[in-house]
């Protein structure tokens, strides 16, 4: 569920008329609609958990394994709401 709503956020930028901002450094970014965006840097991290290390992981947490993210990008703040949905719509609806 949080993939969905993370993807609805990321794509919801592009929808808006939102574009990214000219330099990376910009760690924040807000749509034509007020929606927040953070950035999320590229680069490595280890994603998982290690079963010998922690006994109270789950299966589906297992193995650990090195994710790399090879260009950054932005992901909503918060979850989008049934208004921001609506407004991204309108917003591509008279677009076409």
């Amino acid at each position: 569920m949080r993939f969905v709503v993370a993807f609805l956020s990321f794509l919801s930028l592009f929808l808006s008329g939102g574009a990214f901002p000219a330099q990376a450094a910009d760690k924040t970014y807000t749509n034509a609609i007020g929606m927040e965006f953070i950035l999320i840097p590229s680069g490595s991290f280890m994603m998982g958990s290690d079963k010998k290390n922690d006994n109270t992981a789950e299966d589906d947490e297992t193995p650990q394994h090195r994710v790399t993210i090879s260009k950054h990008f932005f992901l909503g703040k918060y979850e989008v709401t049934q208004a921001q949905w609506e407004a991204v719509r309108v917003i591509q609806f008279f677009r076409i």
